[in-house]
């Protein structure tokens, strides 16, 4: 059996189109577009081919898919050319990787979720974000990710980097799930603001999507990682500076640029000031690649691989997880890898007392689908 929404998503996560498909298949591409419309069911051969040319198994096509995960409900968080071809191939992989999340949490006790849509001035919203997180509006957050996860946020890592993408958000399961979906990021300080940029839009999801919201999103995650008091105390003893910028990146872990835009919007420098900093940035060709030196450890969430560890052995067994979940070693090992190991996040402050790293079954559990979000 087949279920033809399996077959769009594995074209759509592939990046490629029906006629290429086709010819990978040795069929024509009307033949392809007949069967994604279930118009018609491809025979043995033609299964048996799909699974040869794709990453994917058959028992994977035989899976039905999940629906808790509308495209529509979904922000994305991208430059504007993005097409919708790059978009598709955004939501299906996270698609797929919430359904493994689904999967693999049945059972496992999860923080409930803590946030909910807001309308409040991005500045006391990142304030109250920041008592309910637990951290002083005075101190660099140390790592966001878990505490978004420890939260109730369903964060989801890519393991590839999507171009003209950032990373992008919505309220899943009929609103009651928040999920963040972050590709991978080569620097850690921009993922950083990206993550904190996507719970804004969670936040504001009540707001039509459009240029208000992204900017209130932007401000709100300014606010979150750059609290305005504590970077007008730092700021403020002399003139700001790369090399003071550079001090202020290894203290905050957010980059030079997004300290020098929020000395601009408190006040600290002024207009001219700041764009002779951008200026100096840009001739240092640290526009898009700020110095190795002050590089950002990208964050990597937690939940979804400890759930594995608890189901699967902390070594996992992967040959069963591909027969549960219907997807090749390969693919699994990807997917996880993208999450954090006990040993990536060894050193990392506060994460000894985090739920996320104190996963449990839940009392009882007999394998019945959990219903902790319903």
């Amino acid at each position: 059996m087949l279920f033809a929404e399996r077959l769009v998503q594995a074209r759509e996560i592939l990046g490629v189109t029906q006629t290429d498909l086709a010819l990978a298949l040795g069929v024509t591409q009307s033949a392809v577009a007949h069967i994604e419309a279930g118009r018609v069911f491809p025979s043995d051969e033609l299964m048996a081919r799909l699974s040869t040319e794709t990453p994917f198994p058959a028992a994977f096509y035989g899976r039905r898919p999940c629906e808790h995960f509308p495209m529509g409900s979904l922000q994305f968080r991208a430059r504007k050319k993005m097409t919708m071809a790059q978009r598709r191939q955004a939501y299906q992989y996270a698609r797929l990787s919430y359904e493994m999340f689904e999967d693999i949490s049945r059972g496992v006790m999860m923080p409930p979720v803590r946030i909910r849509p807001h309308d409040g001035e991005p500045e006391r919203l990142a304030e109250q974000v920041r008592a309910m997180l637990g951290v002083s509006d005075q101190a660099p957050i140390a790592n966001l990710t878990l505490l978004l996860e420890r939260a109730g946020i369903v964060v989801l890592a890519l393991p590839i980097a999507l171009p003209e993408r950032d990373g992008f958000s919505g309220w899943a399961d009929g609103g009651r799930v928040p999920v963040i979906v972050m590709p991978r990021h080569r620097h850690g300080d921009r993922g950083r603001f990206t993550m904190a940029h996507e719970l804004g839009e969670l936040l504001y999801a009540a707001l039509p999507p459009g240029d208000e919201r992204e900017r209130k999103a932007d401000e709100f995650a300014s606010n979150l990682m750059l609290p305005p008091q504590a970077i007008r105390r730092e700021f403020s003893g002399g003139s700001v500076t790369l090399t003071s910028l550079a001090m202020g990146k290894r203290r905050w872990k957010m980059s030079m640029a997004a300290l020098a835009m929020a000395t601009k919007r408190l006040g600290v420098v002024s207009d001219r000031h700041y764009r002779t900093l951008v200026q100096h940035m840009a001739a240092k060709g640290w526009k898009t690649a700020e110095p190795a030196a002050l590089a950002v450890v990208p964050e990597k969430p937690r939940a979804l691989r400890k759930a594995i560890e608890l189901k699967y052995g902390e070594a996992p067994n992967y040959p069963k997880m591909a027969r549960d979940l219907g997807l090749s070693v390969f693919m699994l090992r990807e997917i996880v890898s993208a999450y954090a190991s006990k040993a990536d996040l060894a050193g990392v402050k506060g994460v000894a007392s985090s739920p996320i790293t104190n996963l449990h079954w839940r009392e009882g559990w007999d394998g019945e689908p959990d219903d902790r979000r319903r």
